[in-house]
């Protein structure tokens, strides 16, 4: 639903942008946003959802899934995980060849505030991206300290 809020937000008050100021802005914070949703934010979400139907889950995540999911594949989860790793490491190689503050570039959008929230809500929840590889993901991890 964060896209959903941000493209609210930007429509009843249009200062700052999330989304762009400009055609041009707009067309790359929304490339941007499909990349990282459909490489990170949904393979982190799959990889918790399939965790906490598999043996390596415990506590009271532990199933949390079963009655509203009826398709998890438990053995899936890591690799789900690994794939979302991937991107991000992805995204730090593109970074050292055009650094920025932001994923889209120097000024913060959606794409910013879905990735963000997607890394701090799923931290202590299955996918500890930054606690695991923080020290291999430096822009990663300096983008969540300026967010």
């Amino acid at each position: 639903e964060t896209i959903s809020i941000c493209e609210w937000l930007e429509e009843v008050k249009p200062e700052p942008a999330f989304i762009g100021s400009t055609p041009e802005k707009r067309a790359v914070a929304r490339m941007w946003q499909r990349r990282m949703e459909e490489h990170f934010v949904y393979p982190t979400f799959y990889s918790v959802r399939f965790w906490t139907a598999s043996d390596d889950c415990t506590g009271p995540l532990k199933n949390f899934f079963a009655q509203r999911n009826k398709i998890l594949i438990p053995g899936a989860w890591k690799e789900m995980q690994a794939w979302a790793l991937s991107r991000l490491e992805w995204l730090e190689e593109l970074k050292k060849g055009s650094p920025s503050d932001y994923i889209a570039g120097d000024e913060m959008t959606v794409v910013d505030i879905q990735v963000y929230t997607t890394l701090v809500f799923f931290e202590d929840l299955g996918a500890p991206f930054m606690a695991q590889h923080g020290e291999r993901l430096p822009w990663t991890k300096a983008f969540v300290a300026r967010m």
